[in-house]
């Protein structure tokens, strides 16, 4: 920039000197010393530089005149290409300048892009994953609930199953308990007699009913009744027994005792 100044400056000081020149040799002042053209330089409100550089000033100026040469034009015009050169050189940098601007700001939003691309990808990984751990998550719910349900619903079939198994046996124990009594304790009525049998495990209270149904008393729960008064009830012995008809309450229970 200091360059350009000078050079602009040295061809201002060329053009005012070629003018003085041009205006002595007009007036016929034709024989001016370097002193009388610094001094009319001066008159004129020119600036006085150094005395070498306005020495160098006037001896060029001679010359240009004694050649028929216009430095002044020469130098105009390198002052104006210069110019032109350090404009264009200005714009291009300016220019170069404001793309490095724009590529840098395009890399700028281009990574900015690619980073909020970036954490919007994993955000909705992260909500897939969440999605598919809940999803998980209730299906093993559902499966435990499931299994716990199907475990019940065994277990309560088991328990009706066993219950009426229990009952069936129960039931068939019964019956083949009352079957057996009513073998052991078959009644045989013969004439004037009746054939008693007591089995093992007998009761007073059966004992009672098959003397009432031989016919030998009318009521078993009484003879049952008066069986349990006496104590007879613990001392019948297991057998058969023939009673005749007609026998009260103690000859039945002595026969039933073996007392007699």
């Amino acid at each position: 920039m200091k360059l350009k100044y000078y050079l602009r400056g040295l061809g201002l000081g060329i053009l005012v000197a070629a003018a003085i020149l041009t205006i002595s040799r007009r007036s016929g002042n034709g024989g001016l010393t370097n002193d009388e053209v610094i001094a009319r330089a001066q008159d004129l409100g020119m600036v006085m530089q150094d005395n070498s550089t306005l020495a160098q000033t006037a001896a060029e100026t001679q010359s240009t005149a004694e050649t028929g040469i216009t430095v002044s034009t020469v130098e105009s015009k390198e002052t104006a290409e210069s110019q032109e050169t350090t404009g264009t050189t200005t714009a291009a940098e300016s220019n170069a300048s404001e793309e490095s601007t724009s590529e840098t700001i395009s890399a700028e939003e281009a990574k900015a892009l690619e980073e909020s691309k970036a954490a919007e990808e994993s955000r909705l990984a992260e909500e897939a994953k969440a999605m598919e751990e809940s999803k998980a998550a209730e299906e093993s719910r559902l499966a435990e609930e499931s299994r716990i349900a199907e475990e019940s619903r065994i277990a309560e079939e088991s328990r009706i199953a066993e219950e009426s198994r229990l009952a069936e046996e129960s039931k068939a124990l019964e019956e083949s308990k009352a079957a057996e009594e009513s073998k052991q304790s078959e009644v045989t009525v013969g004439d004037g007699a009746a054939s008693i049998t007591i089995s093992a495990g007998q009761g007073s209270d059966t004992v009672a009913k098959n003397c009432e149904k031989a016919g030998l008393v009318n009521s078993a729960r009484e003879f049952d009744d008066y069986l349990c008064s006496k104590g007879y009830d613990r001392k019948l012995a297991n057998g058969t027994y023939s009673i005749p008809f007609g026998s009260d309450y103690e000859t039945i229970a002595m026969i039933l005792m073996k007392r007699r």
